[in-house]
């Protein structure tokens, strides 16, 4: 097994055994991902979320959803994903 100080001994931090890549928050709760960034239509993939009407806020601003491809999510960014249910 790899120390994390051998770890460091051969890589700078950035590329250590113990470092991960992207931390968000999504819907409040703490996420990682192995990525450095990755879309919002990744995440939504990621964690099969399908259903056709979602709205989406990527640190408190609305992401269209022709826009989630292109909108990148990085470290420590806040995400929210929510199901839109009508009824009567």
């Amino acid at each position: 097994m790899v120390s994390y100080f051998s770890c460091l001994a051969v890589a700078p931090p950035a590329r250590c055994c113990y470092h991960r890549a992207v931390h968000i928050t999504i819907n409040f709760d703490g996420v990682d991902f192995p990525e450095s960034e990755l879309s919002i239509a990744d995440v939504m993939e990621r964690r099969r979320y399908s259903f056709p009407l979602i709205i989406s806020r990527l640190n408190g601003a609305l992401v269209a959803r022709e826009d989630r491809a292109a909108a990148i999510v990085r470290d420590g960014d806040d995400l929210e994903l929510y199901h839109l249910v009508s009824g009567g």
